[in-house]
């Protein structure tokens, strides 16, 4: 008859025919190991900030698990699978990284100096000049993120992240500083003394 591996075993079972140490005919049976779950994927830190596995430990062969996207990251969830007839416990799940990103929205109010316009987008408030530039970035150093620049930390593990957004790029306008003379009998410059950016003096 043909051999099958037990329920809860998979593999390819074989029958070899022996004889015992009384010399008797016997069989011997290999081929089928015990079903094993599936290893949780290996992830960097960048990773573990980024991916939500907590759905996925103690997979079985056939089962399915959803990986979602760790605050404050944001995007569709994917689906990973632990192969039917798995028995190697080291085998990771199957999966591909869903696609998640910092959603970087702008504050309210905005930081002194930045404004947003429907025509123009980012740019220096009246007042500043300069080129007006949204960094956002993940931070995973243990240090406390401030009310102005960041969000508290997702996690309380050695690496913990968090998105850090900031405004560079935009310096108050001010005066010109007052001309210095070796020789100020000669030339009047008081008129000089404080020349708002852009504008001339006599």
């Amino acid at each position: 008859s043909e051999v099958r591996c037990a329920p809860g075993y998979a593999g390819l079972p074989a029958q070899v025919c022996t004889v015992t140490d009384d010399c008797e005919p016997g069989y011997e049976y290999s081929g089928c190991l015990p079903l094993s779950q599936c290893a949780l994927p290996s992830l960097s830190d960048v990773e573990s900030c980024k991916y939500d596995l907590s759905n996925c430990t103690s997979m079985m062969p056939g089962e399915q698990c959803e990986v979602t996207c760790m605050p404050p990251f944001v995007g569709e969830s994917i689906q990973a699978f632990c192969p039917v007839g798995n028995t190697n416990p080291t085998l990771e799940l199957l999966w591909a990284p869903p696609r998640c990103r910092l959603p970087c929205e702008d504050p309210h109010p905005m930081p002194e100096g930045y404004v947003v316009t429907e025509q123009c987008g980012l740019q220096c408030a009246t007042g500043f000049s300069g080129f007006a530039e949204k960094v956002c970035e993940l931070r995973m150093d243990p240090i406390e993120a401030n009310s102005s620049n960041g969000t508290e930390p997702t996690t309380d593990d050695a690496t913990r992240c968090w998105q850090h957004l900031e405004f560079i790029g935009c310096d108050p306008v001010i005066p010109c500083a007052p001309l210095e003379l070796e020789d100020a009998c000669r030339l009047d410059v008081s008129d000089c003394s404080a020349v708002p950016a852009g504008s001339t003096c006599k």
